[in-house]
């Protein structure tokens, strides 16, 4: 069947939520890299707002050594956000991540398991 011979259907364009990157090295920075900065924002967006996030940054790309010093760390600390569509504002979102930014506190590694570390690992917030 070609597309003249197809019924008149009205087309449904399920869109994607509109998607965008905060620069959580940026935003926080008084968190240290190996400190996850950008774990604690993604943490501080679902505790104010129940929005959704990923961290794309040294808790996903980074390494660390037995002993939780950082040995290879992410080139950047981001945090992708996938907001419900009609729900915020990309303002809504950035003032509710930079406030009280300075008592965000980091986190640290309690248990990493030796794959896919960023979805299973437990981390406990640390102040510094």
């Amino acid at each position: 069947m070609t597309s003249r011979e197809a019924p008149n259907r009205r087309r449904t364009s399920a869109r994607p939520a509109p998607r965008f990157h905060l620069n959580a090295g940026r935003l926080l920075a008084h968190i240290p890299v190996h400190r996850f900065p950008g774990h604690a924002l993604a943490c501080r967006l679902y505790l104010e707002g129940g929005i959704g996030s990923v961290e794309l940054g040294s808790l996903y790309l980074g390494r660390e050594d037995e002993n939780g010093e950082p040995v290879t760390a992410a080139p950047y600390e981001l945090v992708r956000l996938a907001l419900p569509r009609r729900t915020y504002r990309v303002g809504q979102v950035l003032a509710a991540a930079v406030k009280d930014k300075e008592r965000i506190p980091g986190y640290r590694l309690v248990e990493q398991p030796p794959l896919l570390r960023h979805f299973r690992s437990r981390l406990e917030p640390v102040r510094a």
